[in-house]
């Protein structure tokens, strides 16, 4: 099991030229990259994200390639750039009563103006998958053992509910009978008149239907079975994430059912617990991928 938060970086070199990709995964419901690569290497974007859609599934990726100038380059000026970034500046100037010149120093920290020349020839660009490699290599390092610390802590959590579950299933043993008990007495006392005759008959099975509406033993039962389903994908090598979202969701059913259903107030608290710990896997669950 894997989390869908990571970081890598991945660095080669060529040409006297070291090549830096950057890449920073967050939670999101399907994979999603977004690249910012120099226009020069044309379609190096397609190419990484051909090399992260291989190795992740899930995730909203940032991917950034950025390269250092090797020794001796000169640098251009783009002037077509330089030229809106000198008219915002005297604009800026004006409207704080400064001189132009107080801000010039500013144009040394604009990173699309001093350009230098990026060749996509063949070194460079399997210099730049390598880097690309690299950083997806520390993503799932840095994923799976985030993912193995989720996985220790919803398995403890999965243990809190599963024991209560126990809990409320020994206390609801005796439970469906006591309502019968309980609803067959109601109904007796609703249908106390001496000018109208009781159907016991009536009234026997008015009750065991009341009774069988409250019995909670396939919710019990589903619920471990949800359960058990969840501790196998706390194993599992391959994507869980969707699949855990979903048994999360029908185990918050069944528990509201319980809850629903049950009449003691001992398994109303055990519910009540439950609901907090089911909470917590939920926000765990919503970061696997």
């Amino acid at each position: 099991m894997r989390s869908m938060t990571g970081f890598g970086r991945g660095t080669s070199d060529v040409a006297g030229r070291r090549i830096v990709v950057e890449i920073k995964t967050v939670n999101h419901r399907f994979l999603e990259v977004r690249s910012r690569i120099p226009h020069e290497l044309g379609d190096m974007d397609i190419r990484m994200e051909s090399r992260i859609r291989r190795r992740l599934s899930r995730g909203f990726c940032n991917v950034h390639l950025s390269s250092g100038a090797p020794d001796g380059t000169v640098y251009h000026i783009n002037t077509e750039r330089l030229s809106r970034h000198l008219t915002a500046l005297a604009a800026a100037a004006e409207a704080a009563g400064l001189p132009r010149e107080s801000l010039m120093p500013l144009l040394a920290n604009v990173p699309d103006v001093f350009e230098h020349p990026l060749a996509a020839d063949d070194a460079t660009v399997e210099a730049a998958l390598d880097a690309c490699d690299q950083a997806i290599a520390q993503i799932l390092e840095m994923r799976t053992s985030e993912g193995a610390a989720m996985a220790i802590d919803i398995a403890a959590r999965i243990s809190t509910i599963g024991c209560a579950a126990g809990r409320i299933e020994s206390l609801s043993k005796g439970m469906a009978k006591a309502i019968f008990q309980k609803y067959r007495q109601r109904i007796r006392e609703l249908l106390d008149n001496p000018d109208r005759p009781v159907d016991d008959i009536r009234v026997e099975t008015e009750a065991a239907v009341l009774a069988e509406k409250m019995d909670i033993t396939e919710e019990i039962t589903r619920l471990r079975s949800h359960l058990v389903q969840m501790e196998e994908l706390l194993h599992s090598d391959a994507p869980a994430g969707r699949s855990m979202e979903f048994l999360v969701q029908e185990m918050g059913r069944e528990i509201n059912t319980i809850g629903a259903k049950t009449e003691l107030s001992e398994v109303t608290h055990l519910v009540v617990s439950m609901k907090g710990e089911l909470e917590k896997i939920r926000e765990l669950v919503q970061n696997v991928e």
